[in-house]
């Protein structure tokens, strides 16, 4: 039903490819923790029994997240996307 309805429409993701960090970097491996914590936290929240277990794992997931780097990982991608976004002006 999606590519019957847009079909007919076009949206380039271009500009969003490749703008993680590049590998071999402090910041890849940040990347990959982060992108682990949060694999694991939101598996764990879903199955939590309740809500308020599932909100503890979230707001434990945003700390680990925190302390894995996860703001020198989006200062790379926000780095990348304006440097890219000057290049589709």
């Amino acid at each position: 039903m999606a590519i019957k309805n847009l079909s007919d429409s076009v949206f380039d993701s271009a500009i969003y490819d490749g703008l993680g960090p590049q590998s071999g970097t402090p910041e890849a491996l940040n990347e990959q923790k982060v992108n682990d914590i949060l694999k694991q936290a939101l598996t764990k929240a879903i199955m939590a029994k309740t809500a308020d277990d599932a909100n503890g794992i979230y707001d434990k997931m945003l700390n680990d997240m925190k302390s894995a780097g996860d703001e020198k990982v989006e200062a790379v991608y926000s780095s990348n996307y304006n440097a890219r976004k000057d290049l589709w002006k």
